[in-house]
């Protein structure tokens, strides 16, 4: 069970020892253990989840509208956890010391209700192409000097941009400055801090899609300046809010297979999560030609990205992941991507929560789950098992996800069950509690013991 008190957290435990007090770490209420992310009681967490949302990039006030039918229809959807974006000039508007508190309490306040109905949150300081005038979210618009930016024509593809002496400039800029690392570093502490009483806070993705700049083309760009930023900014949130993971992407020098892999000191080994996207250009640009179905050269895609890091004992959650929604067999894709997120132990988020009957939503112009996700996202998933996962696998087409585990007595089974029709059964029985649906059904193991688990939701 993990803890439900925040001040749980923060009290060290003394045990006696020889007539001295010796204070105890309590453990980490998220961490790592044998590559796989746990709560404190040792349960693997498993997330299934979405981006919560694009839209926001655009907005006003920066922020998605997170209504009870929102939520309600998160769970309904099979989704547990969210990708929630937040953006750096939403929290430091004019300047460096001047934090907008209506925008943090308000980002407070949507995690606090997607926590109280038992979704997990992971906050993403979100940015692409920087920020202003490059783009309207990001970073905020005096993180960057005017002659830096000055002269800056858009090119048509936005991705392109990056290479512009603009966009380029002012990331070179931020790399080589640590007092505004400083700066970007307050803004994330204001968020932790306001969003750390949350019980299911489950972390923070520390920078969307960090761009290299000129360190592009360096191997050690992310092992010698990616790494240590990522360091500083964990040891200044973990002081506001600790004992939450920290999910770490590649830089631009890693995408494009010129960086080595990040690496980080020891101390920081129980908390780190590799966070990075995965977008086949086939599925994800306009001129992909789809996907053809063959599974093995979409598993060596994935592993190309992911296994430098899973060999380290790094556990695996694709921040963003989907594509267009019409290209040639994306339910297929969809379907082969999930099995291999299972086999190899991944946790994810797709791209995007929004409403349109073409591009990458989620849902169809009416709000309805489109279509192409209905086979995974109607099948029922673990969230939680009681000790790391050794068998896990599904059959989209029937509806039905198999898994095997070791139960340990008191430790708790959650699985999202997203029809009335769902069912579980594990054997043997008597090993652990019945699960009920719908929704997130919670069960806890009675007693130790192998247990096969399968469940499925019918017709």
């Amino acid at each position: 069970m993990i803890f439900r008190n925040l001040s749980v957290l923060i009290l060290a435990i003394t045990l006696s020892c020889n007539g001295e007090e010796v204070p105890v770490e309590p453990p980490r209420m998220y961490g790592v253990v044998d590559g796989v992310t746990v709560t404190a009681s040792g349960e693997q967490l498993v997330m299934r989840g979405i981006n919560l949302a694009g839209i926001a990039k655009s907005t006003e006030d920066h922020l998605f509208e997170l209504s009870d039918e929102v939520i309600s229809g998160l769970i309904a959807d099979g989704i547990d956890s969210v990708r929630l974006l937040v953006f750096w000039n939403a929290v430091q508007p004019d300047g460096p010391d001047e934090f907008d508190q209506a925008y943090v309490s308000a980002v407070a306040q949507r995690v606090e209700a997607l926590s109280e109905a038992g979704i997990n949150v992971v906050l993403d300081m979100h940015q692409d192409l920087w920020g202003f005038p490059f783009n309207g979210h990001g970073a905020p618009d005096w993180a960057c000097d005017d002659d830096i930016k000055e002269g800056y024509e858009p090119l048509s593809n936005w991705w392109l941009n990056y290479g512009t002496p603009q966009v380029t400039g002012c990331f070179d800029a931020f790399w080589s400055d640590l007092d505004l690392q400083s700066s970007y570093a307050e803004a994330w502490e204001a968020l932790a801090l306001a969003s750390c009483t949350s019980e299911r806070l489950v972390g923070f993705d520390l920078m969307n899609e960090p761009y290299a700049g000129t360190g592009t083309t360096d191997r050690d760009f992310d092992r010698k300046v990616l790494a240590p930023f990522f360091m500083r900014l964990m040891d200044r949130v973990e002081e506001t809010c600790p004992s939450r993971l920290y999910f770490l992407e590649h830089s631009s020098a890693y995408l494009v297979g010129i960086a080595d892999p990040w690496e980080l000191d020891d101390v920081y080994q129980d908390r780190a999560v590799y966070g990075g996207h995965f977008y086949p250009l086939y599925i994800h640009e306009g001129t992909g030609s789809g996907y053809g179905g063959d599974i093995d050269e979409l598993e060596k895609d994935l592993l190309l990205t992911v296994a430098p890091y899973q060999e380290r004992g790094v556990p695996i959650w694709v921040g963003e992941y989907g594509g267009l929604t019409g290209h040639v067999g994306f339910e297929d894709y969809v379907e082969d991507l999930h099995s291999l997120f299972l086999s190899h132990g991944v946790s994810s988020a797709l791209w995007d929560y929004y409403l349109n009957d073409v591009g990458m939503a989620f849902l169809d112009a009416e709000g309805e789950r489109k279509q192409v996700f209905d086979s995974v996202f109607s099948t029922p998933a673990i969230v939680l098992s009681p000790s790391i996962i050794l068998e896990h696998s599904a059959d989209f087409a029937a509806g039905s996800m198999q898994a095997g585990f070791e139960c340990l007595t008191g430790r708790e089974l959650r699985v999202m069950l997203p029809a009335e029709s769902c069912a579980c059964t594990a054997s043997p029985v008597g090993l652990i509690d019945s699960l009920v649906g719908p929704g997130i059904a919670e069960g806890s193991c009675i007693d130790n013991g192998r247990v096969s688990l399968e469940c499925t939701c019918g017709p």
